[in-house]
């Protein structure tokens, strides 16, 4: 790929145009001139793994092109989609180092092709419904002190009215990655915030790395686990760095007890590979795990309230060290005022 960004010249003007389309990534840039104030940026590499989402697609690609970042690797891996995805990558082809439109096995079989072809020193994938927001690879560059770092910072869920009249209002809005570290993970405390977009990676740290493909909903988490067994350190930024794009047919919202049971997964795992102290910690997590899913069926069954109250109070009995705690005390109170 040609780097067609100069000091004074961003890609803007080399972009295809829309010119219906406006604001921020179709008619708006990062001023080049920001990256004046030093010479050696960071390589940062950046994934798109993409299939039949041709209606956002462009947007993620501009979104991360007109950062005008000095030095950015941009790889695209599309499963062979059958809409107008391969249209879009190929009129954006001269400024993305490397692309492919091939069946593959699904996002974490494309996410790995990519992660094997990156060369950069800090690394993410952005999936083809989000986008970058305005000037996130400045600040990451600004934040980078080396490839043995993970930057973290905020990622904005955002809904559009037009296709996602059902969609929750409590998953959308700013969200914090909080709390990045294996033992927080596994205590389930509420302190362990974790939303992949915004969390980016020092290469270092994921060499010989890759995705774990038997999982299709939880295999994000899997990978920061592992990474944060080895490299606990995190740094963080306050700033926002991604725009989520909830929908209805998106993993996040369509198939929630998937989710759940790759989650599950992950705690067996770490129960059977982890080491003594990660082995203890996961088998207590999924033991509150399990308590926490089983009260909240409870909590929305059609059972009268004077029996719920009886069950969870009686589960509570059984395992009180482990099961009276701020959790069920809550779900007490909501079944007693409902």
């Amino acid at each position: 790929m040609e780097n067609l960004i100069t000091e004074n010249n961003g890609l803007l003007s080399k972009l295809p145009q829309n010119k219906n389309l406006k604001a921020w990534p179709w008619d708006i840039e990062v001023d080049p001139k920001i990256y004046c104030i030093k010479k050696n940026w960071p390589k940062i590499s950046i994934v798109t793994p993409s299939y039949n989402q041709g209606v956002y697609l462009e947007q993620t690609i501009r979104s991360i092109l007109l950062q005008n970042y000095p030095n950015l690797e941009y790889i695209i891996i599309d499963g062979g989609s059958t809409d107008n995805s391969k249209e879009i990558i190929e009129k954006y082809s001269q400024f993305i180092n490397y692309w492919v439109s091939e069946k593959d096995n699904g996002q974490a079989n494309a996410i790995n092709k990519g992660l094997h072809l990156v060369s950069g020193d800090l690394f993410n994938w952005i999936n083809s419904d989000d986008f970058l927001e305005h000037g996130a690879l400045f600040e990451l560059g600004m934040c980078f002190r080396g490839t043995d770092q993970i930057i973290a910072g905020s990622v904005n869920n955002f809904k559009e009215d037009e296709d996602s009249k059902n969609v929750d209002d409590s998953y959308y809005g700013l969200i914090k990655n909080t709390g990045l570290n294996i033992d927080n993970y596994f205590a389930q405390n509420g302190s362990f915030n974790f939303h992949q977009p915004g969390v980016w990676l020092g290469t270092a740290l994921i060499q010989n790395q890759t995705i774990d493909e038997n999982l299709h909903f939880g295999f994000d988490t899997k990978f920061i686990l592992t990474i944060l067994e080895n490299y606990p350190t995190v740094n963080y930024t306050a700033n926002t760095l991604v725009n989520f794009r909830l929908h209805e047919l998106s993993k996040t919202l369509k198939d929630q007890d998937k989710f759940v049971e790759e989650i599950y997964k992950i705690y067996q795992y770490y129960i059977e590979h982890g080491n003594l102290k990660i082995s203890r910690l996961a088998k207590t997590g999924l033991d509150r795990m399990r308590w926490m899913s089983h009260i909240n069926t409870i909590a929305s069954s059609l059972y009268p309230k004077q029996q719920k109250l009886g069950l969870i109070l009686k589960g509570i009995w059984e395992k009180p060290t482990k099961r009276l705690n701020r959790f069920s005390l809550g779900c007490i109170k909501n079944i007693l005022i409902s």
